[in-house]
């Protein structure tokens, strides 16, 4: 379900950890993956695929949600090891290495190959989203991006060759 987008395959996931348990956890003072008082975050209050939403965003009455911030921490905390545990957080990194579509920032860093690249990505209509931690050399960084535009893909590949570049030329210069 994160190397190749299976709806059906993320909906059993979500059964199996449970939907209130989910957002338990994203609310939680332990994580705060979603601030209902200021900007909200990371949501899941929606089977995926056709199914109308269980549990709508407080704040914005969406059924998904993600703001940039939010999705930057939790990679964050993986590449720390403090998603959980070291060991989840490392089970997690595994499971989000080797993208299977090359598309938006994976396809924008294919001529890099020292990159590794930990990612998820989504698209529902004109929103673009992509994120990802990308390792190369002695560079480690975070890159999302939330796009609202029918090209919003195009603009999410275009965007990551120069962060790259900026990226490895600023950690060659601080050795």
């Amino acid at each position: 379900m994160i190397r190749h987008s299976c709806n059906a395959c993320a909906t059993r996931v979500l059964e199996r950890v449970g939907r209130e348990e989910l957002l338990n956890i994203l609310q939680s003072p332990e994580y705060k993956f979603y601030d209902q008082e200021n900007t909200g975050g990371l949501w899941v209050g929606k089977d995926y695929g056709p199914n109308t939403a269980y549990e709508r965003d407080p704040l914005w009455g969406l059924s998904h949600g993600a703001t940039a911030f939010q999705a930057a921490r939790f990679y964050y905390k993986l590449q720390t090891g403090t998603l959980v545990s070291p060991e989840q957080s490392e089970m997690m990194l595994e499971m989000l290495s080797k993208p299977g579509i090359s598309h938006k920032f994976v396809k924008g860093l294919k001529d890099y190959p020292d990159a590794e690249i930990f990612r998820k990505s989504g698209t529902w209509r004109t929103y673009h989203a992509d994120s990802a931690l990308v390792r190369a050399d002695d560079a480690v960084y975070i890159l999302v991006a939330l796009a609202n535009n029918p090209k919003g893909s195009e603009w999410l590949v275009k965007l990551a060759a120069p962060i790259h570049e900026l990226a490895i030329s600023e950690s060659a210069a601080t050795r």
